[in-house]
């Protein structure tokens, strides 16, 4: 019995006993190999019929480990057989055993790692934009008044050579007269406004005039059959399409360089995708994109990646990639919305399935078949991931099996069995081979 009066010897005791606990916490190995009830981890015996040797384990403290069955000295859980297999032990290297019975139980289905095409699909969304290169601006080389008003609101839909208004405008018309003066002395035998001119061509000046003020052949050729001055012009779609400005109006004195129209051929469309800088390296000029738009449902939308912005948005961290598109039939709108699927073919690869390589923290694993339950765990190295493979870049040969499902159930057992703590020791400082394609 401690007497109380003695405070100093309880308080070494208790330091005593607390150096103990902190010495079995942290080297409960030590702990095992004093304790006549657990063996620490004595050589592996072999059954004399079958040669196999047996281990067991801790499925909390997979330190913990013995050739017999018996209670875990930290937990008191009841420890269990994790390796039946040939005769030695492998606990140095990163092979373990779960047996094919158990495999099957669970789940485990192998994949061959073999050489096979890659094509990666980005998806990502897309604004309709309208074709700059198809809008045309509609304005004046002379002034005047307009009269009458033919494209009359935003949206009409114009052919190209259709009267947009009627123009009144005195320089036209004194531009006509003048064309018509020089026609009628060229028709004078007796004498000509060439000769008066010095053989100057005046009655080619007088067209050119008429021509620099956007006079149509057509309208010089009716000109020519009236023989008479029209008071007012027609101005011509240049284009067709789609009006989708118009600052004119009826009776309105327009200047020379006024814009009047602004007409939109949508035969073609812009689709300006957003890109993320990660895919970017995976799209090029040239490569076929299709889009989907809610308002079309099931129906693709075919077109080709005809340039790529050579700046990233600070705000989205991505880059605009223009497609064109057809729209013969004017489905597509300007400012419409839709998603857009790139389709990169990257070449032949060698690859696993996805699903068989494991991610721990900063290194990846595949779990390679051995054959009759022998199952080694392989630090690798993967490049792109695209259709659900993963290439491998490093690591793995052609050919060679792994496990691709219930991987997680397998990443469990062989820490169980210490398999990546090994692993880990073993390839310690050591740099994975480069790969080049």
């Amino acid at each position: 019995m401690i007497n109380a009066t003695t405070p100093g010897k309880l308080t070494g005791l208790m330091a005593v006993i607390a150096m103990a606990a902190f010495t079995a916490w942290l080297h409960p190995e030590a702990l095992m190999a004093n304790s006549p009830a657990v063996p620490m981890m004595s050589p592996l015996t072999q059954d004399d019929t079958t040669g196999r040797a047996e281990l067991y384990t801790c499925p909390m403290h997979p330190s913990v480990r013995q050739n017999g069955p018996g209670k875990c000295p930290i937990c008191g859980m009841t420890l269990t057989p994790v390796r039946r297999g040939g005769a030695g032990d492998t606990s140095d290297t990163a092979l373990f055993h779960v047996s094919p019975s158990k495999q099957q139980a669970i789940g485990v289905k192998y994949e061959t790692a073999r050489v096979r095409v890659m094509d990666r699909k980005i998806r990502t969304v897309g604004n309709v934009e309208t074709d700059e290169r198809k809008i045309s601006m509609v304005h004046l080389r002379y002034a005047g008044w307009i009269e009458t008003l033919n494209a009359d609101f935003v949206g009409k839909f114009v052919s190209k050579g259709t009267p947009l208004f009627d123009i009144y405008s005195p320089e036209a018309l004194s531009a006509q007269r003048e064309y018509l003066l020089s026609r009628s002395f060229s028709n004078d035998s007796a004498w000509t406004v060439d000769d008066l001119l010095g053989g100057e061509d005046f009655d080619a000046a007088t067209r050119d005039k008429l021509k620099l003020l956007d006079f149509t052949d057509e309208q010089i050729r009716r000109l020519d059959s009236t023989g008479e001055a029209s008071r007012t012009i027609e101005v011509l779609s240049p284009i067709t399409g789609f009006v989708i400005g118009k600052e004119a109006t009826a009776g309105m004195y327009v200047e020379p360089g006024m814009n009047l129209y602004t007409i939109a051929d949508l035969s073609t469309v812009w689709l300006q995708a957003e890109v993320y800088q990660g895919d970017l390296p995976e799209v090029r000029v040239g490569e076929e994109a299709v889009a989907r738009f809610s308002q079309f449902p099931g129906r693709d939308f075919h077109g080709r990646v005809t340039f790529i912005q050579p700046v990233l948005s600070r705000a989205t961290r991505s880059v605009k990639v223009r497609i064109e598109i057809p729209n013969e039939h004017g489905d597509l709108k300007p400012d419409m919305f839709g998603d857009v699927e790139f389709s990169s073919v990257l070449g032949k690869r060698l690859a696993v399935p996805v699903d068989a390589v494991m991610q721990t923290g900063t290194r990846e694993i595949v779990y390679v078949n051995r054959g009759g339950g022998g199952i080694e765990a392989r630090i690798v190295r993967t490049g792109v991931r695209a259709g659900g493979y993963a290439e491998i870049l490093s690591g793995l040969g052609e050919g060679e099996s792994v496990i691709a499902s219930a991987n997680f159930l397998i990443d469990a057992e062989s820490r169980i069995q210490g398999v990546l703590d090994r692993l880990g020791r073993s390839g310690e400082g050591e740099q994975p081979p480069s790969h080049s394609h």
